[in-house]
This record gives structure tokens, sequence and C-alpha cells, in this order.
């Protein structure tokens, strides 16, 4: 999996609309708390950042290390030796949609839950994972602000790890195509407050396409009822 490129110190809260990426009491990872992958992204202090590579398929499987010890993950794209999707495959339909604050994770090395997002990801390899217009525009705006870290990535960076973790058979785009009063119709009185609203629509559209709703935010499960077929549509991750 392609993660984004030159990320050493941690990231700071972003002031973003989207308030499923902010929680109470985070702590991201600070220089020299971390373990795994996460510590080896983390420089210290007075560390020279390095230039962003190209955006790459890894070849390697979870079990196997990149150059420099840092574990490979099971990432979003499934390539060959080469780079290129493994023949025969095609996208899921049943697939896994990565909310913003997972993908963040999963592509942020120094993120506090990269580690459990990544483990959650090689757990679940099995099921195809879906992206949308909104969790991928959410990608890219958070991770190029520099209120998210001091390592922001310039937004065209940030689109050209997004498109190398896109491109594999295991990776479907749900488009955002019906109207939002009808994908949120289920949540009826439940819909109290904007920062609900994001959920609201990508908990839908997950319903909508037949798939689950992966999300690091547990206060999706206000937006259904206990037990209730759409209480069954999403994932937390943790």
């Amino acid at each position: 999996m392609r993660r984004v490129p030159g990320c050493h110190q941690p990231p700071r809260a972003a002031h973003c609309g989207h308030e499923d990426h902010r929680y109470p009491g985070r702590r991201y990872v600070r220089a020299g708390e971390a373990s795994g992958s996460a510590a080896s992204a983390v420089a210290r202090p007075d560390a020279v950042r390095p230039r962003a590579a190209r955006p790459r398929c890894l070849d390697a499987g979870p079990g196997d290390r990149r150059r420099g010890g840092v574990p490979a993950p099971a990432g979003l794209a499934a390539c060959d030796r080469r780079g290129r999707p493994p023949a025969g495959g095609r996208g899921c339909v049943s697939a896994v949609l990565l909310d913003t604050n997972l993908l963040i994770a999963l592509l942020w090395p120094s993120h506090e839950q990269h580690e459990t997002a990544i483990r959650w990801s090689t757990s679940a390899r099995h099921r195809g994972r879906a992206t949308c217009p909104f969790t991928q525009a959410g990608f890219v705006r958070i991770v190029s602000n520099p209120a998210f870290s001091r390592d922001a990535v310039r937004p065209q960076e940030a689109v050209e790890v997004l498109s190398a973790n896109t491109t594999a058979p295991d990776h479907v785009f749900w488009p955002s195509d019906a109207p939002f009063a009808e994908v949120s119709r289920f949540v009826g009185p439940r819909l109290v407050g904007h920062q609900q609203v994001t959920d609201a629509y990508l908990l839908g559209l997950a319903l909508r396409r037949g798939g689950k709703l992966a999300t690091l935010d547990r206060r999706i499960a206000a937006l259904t009822a206990p037990k209730s077929p759409e209480a069954q549509a999403w994932v937390i991750v943790a």
C-alpha cells in the first residue's frame, strides 16, 4: 500500500467540516512513543524531510518488509511484482466503504491509529474496499491541510497517493448518485446535528450498495436502532 510520503512529524488536530475526524481525548503519535511502522515513520525533530517519492504499489505481502525495515502492510491495492493488478480480478460488489478517518489512518504512518487500521485491513483482506467522492475528497482535503500536520502534503501529492491505492481489482468506486434525502431516509429523527450529516450519507450509500461502512468513529451507532438491519451495515475499527 502506498502511504503518504515524507510524513515525519505527528499530525495535529484538523479543523475540518467532517467532525468524525475529531475524537475526545485524541492524542497523536509523538516521536519515540510509537511502535512498529508508525514508530519508523516518526523522525527525530532535527531530521531532514526527504523529497516525496512517486506513488507506487507495494509488492510485499503482510509478512514482508520494505527497505528500511518498515513493515509493508496489506493496503487498498493488491498488485503483482510489476505493479499490475492480478489477472482475472474484479471489484467486489459487497464491499466495505472506507470512511475518511479510516482512509487517513491507513495511509498516514504517524497517525495514532495507523497500526489499528493496518491490522483491520489485513484481517478484512477478503472483502473488497470502496471509496466514494466524499471520502476521496475528504482524504485530499485533510492531509493537505497544514492544520492537520506540519508535514501536510500538496493536494496533488495527496491525489497521487490516493490514485496509487485505488487502482486494484479489490477496490471499487461508489459514485454518489442519489439525493441525500433518499439515501438518508433510514435515519429519520436520529439525524439531530450537523456532525451527523456526512455519516448519514456514507452509511446510506453503503446500505444502497449492499455493503458496509468501516469507520473509527463510534458515534455512527447513534444513527441506527439497535439490532436493526441498518445497525449491521457499519463496522467500528478499534
